[in-house]
Protein backbone atom coordinates (compact mmCIF):
# COMPACT_ATOMS: atom_id res chain seq x y z
CA UNK A 1 0.00 0.00 0.00
CA UNK A 2 3.16 2.06 0.98
CA UNK A 3 4.44 1.57 -2.34
CA UNK A 4 1.49 2.63 -4.21
CA UNK A 5 0.93 5.67 -2.33
CA UNK A 6 4.67 6.48 -3.36
CA UNK A 7 4.09 5.88 -7.15
CA UNK A 8 0.74 7.98 -6.93
CA UNK A 9 2.79 10.79 -5.31
CA UNK A 10 5.55 10.51 -7.47
CA UNK A 11 3.28 10.61 -10.68
CA UNK A 12 1.20 13.84 -9.62
CA UNK A 13 5.22 15.81 -9.03
CA UNK A 14 5.68 14.25 -12.17
CA UNK A 15 2.52 16.33 -13.95
CA UNK A 16 2.68 19.40 -12.00
CA UNK A 17 6.38 19.87 -13.09
CA UNK A 18 5.03 18.47 -16.79
CA UNK A 19 2.45 22.03 -15.94
CA UNK A 20 5.26 24.45 -14.93
CA UNK A 21 7.31 23.59 -17.59
CA UNK A 22 4.28 24.33 -20.44
CA UNK A 23 3.79 27.42 -18.49
CA UNK A 24 7.64 28.90 -18.32
CA UNK A 25 7.26 28.10 -22.24
CA UNK A 26 4.59 30.27 -22.68
CA UNK A 27 5.81 33.30 -20.67
CA UNK A 28 9.06 32.67 -22.02
CA UNK A 29 7.37 32.69 -25.47
CA UNK A 30 5.74 36.21 -24.44
CA UNK A 31 8.94 37.69 -23.20
CA UNK A 32 10.99 36.66 -26.36
CA UNK A 33 7.67 38.16 -28.42
CA UNK A 34 8.01 41.38 -26.87
CA UNK A 35 11.75 41.97 -27.25
CA UNK A 36 11.59 41.08 -30.70
CA UNK A 37 13.14 37.59 -31.05
CA UNK A 38 10.78 35.95 -33.17
CA UNK A 39 11.92 32.61 -33.92
CA UNK A 40 12.89 31.69 -30.37
CA UNK A 41 9.45 33.07 -29.48
CA UNK A 42 7.82 30.37 -32.44
CA UNK A 43 9.49 27.72 -30.46
CA UNK A 44 8.23 28.29 -27.41
CA UNK A 45 4.80 28.87 -28.54
CA UNK A 46 4.72 25.47 -30.62
CA UNK A 47 6.65 23.57 -27.54
CA UNK A 48 3.70 24.80 -25.43
CA UNK A 49 1.04 23.96 -28.22
CA UNK A 50 2.38 20.37 -28.05
CA UNK A 51 0.54 19.79 -24.57
CA UNK A 52 -1.59 22.47 -24.89
CA UNK A 53 -3.38 22.13 -28.16
CA UNK A 54 -6.30 24.05 -27.15
CA UNK A 55 -4.79 26.96 -26.04
CA UNK A 56 -6.36 30.24 -27.60
CA UNK A 57 -3.18 32.49 -26.50
CA UNK A 58 -0.52 29.88 -27.45
CA UNK A 59 -2.06 30.48 -30.74
CA UNK A 60 -2.28 33.55 -31.19
CA UNK A 61 1.24 34.14 -29.94
CA UNK A 62 2.21 31.35 -32.29
CA UNK A 63 0.51 33.40 -35.20
CA UNK A 64 2.19 36.58 -34.40
CA UNK A 65 5.71 35.03 -34.80
CA UNK A 66 4.71 33.72 -38.01
CA UNK A 67 3.69 37.21 -38.91
CA UNK A 68 6.64 39.03 -37.90
CA UNK A 69 9.00 36.33 -39.76
CA UNK A 70 7.03 36.92 -42.99
CA UNK A 71 5.63 33.52 -42.86
CA UNK A 72 2.25 34.73 -43.80
CA UNK A 73 0.84 31.44 -45.31
CA UNK A 74 1.45 29.95 -42.66
CA UNK A 75 0.27 32.83 -39.64
CA UNK A 76 -2.89 32.80 -41.89
CA UNK A 77 -4.67 30.03 -40.87
CA UNK A 78 -3.64 30.22 -37.45
CA UNK A 79 -4.64 33.91 -37.06
CA UNK A 80 -8.29 32.46 -38.97
CA UNK A 81 -8.18 29.34 -35.94
CA UNK A 82 -7.73 31.93 -33.51
CA UNK A 83 -10.63 33.75 -34.63
CA UNK A 84 -12.68 31.06 -35.06
CA UNK A 85 -11.90 29.19 -31.42
CA UNK A 86 -12.80 32.65 -29.70
CA UNK A 87 -15.83 33.81 -31.15
CA UNK A 88 -18.01 32.58 -28.50
CA UNK A 89 -15.92 34.07 -26.10
CA UNK A 90 -15.32 37.35 -27.50
CA UNK A 91 -15.47 39.30 -24.38
CA UNK A 92 -12.12 37.61 -22.69
CA UNK A 93 -10.19 37.69 -25.90
CA UNK A 94 -11.41 41.28 -27.54
CA UNK A 95 -8.59 43.04 -27.57
CA UNK A 96 -6.71 40.25 -29.42
CA UNK A 97 -9.78 39.29 -31.66
CA UNK A 98 -8.96 42.86 -33.11
CA UNK A 99 -5.13 42.57 -33.27
CA UNK A 100 -5.83 38.93 -34.99
CA UNK A 101 -8.80 40.32 -37.32
CA UNK A 102 -6.12 43.51 -37.75
CA UNK A 103 -3.29 41.18 -39.04
CA UNK A 104 -4.74 38.22 -40.82
CA UNK A 105 -5.81 41.17 -43.47
CA UNK A 106 -2.38 42.09 -43.61
CA UNK A 107 -1.20 38.76 -44.47
CA UNK A 108 -3.95 38.25 -46.81
CA UNK A 109 -2.80 41.58 -48.53
CA UNK A 110 0.73 40.11 -47.97
CA UNK A 111 -0.12 36.68 -50.21
CA UNK A 112 -2.27 38.89 -52.88
CA UNK A 113 -5.57 37.85 -51.58
CA UNK A 114 -8.77 40.17 -51.28
CA UNK A 115 -9.52 41.96 -48.76
CA UNK A 116 -13.41 43.02 -48.20
CA UNK A 117 -14.09 46.21 -46.49
CA UNK A 118 -16.81 46.59 -43.75
CA UNK A 119 -18.66 49.21 -45.18
CA UNK A 120 -20.95 50.07 -42.37
CA UNK A 121 -17.25 50.80 -40.59
CA UNK A 122 -16.12 53.69 -43.58
CA UNK A 123 -17.65 56.50 -42.02
CA UNK A 124 -20.19 59.03 -44.22
CA UNK A 125 -18.11 61.93 -46.33
CA UNK A 126 -19.16 65.47 -44.28
CA UNK A 127 -21.36 67.93 -46.03
CA UNK A 128 -19.82 70.85 -47.65
CA UNK A 129 -21.60 74.10 -47.58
Amino acid sequence: MARIAILVLAAAVFVLAGCNTQRLDYKQGLALLQAQQYGPALEKFESFLEVEPDSNMGLYGKARCLYELQRYDEALPCFEQFLTQTESNRATYNDERKDAAFYRDKCKMELGMEVPQNKDAIPEEKMRY
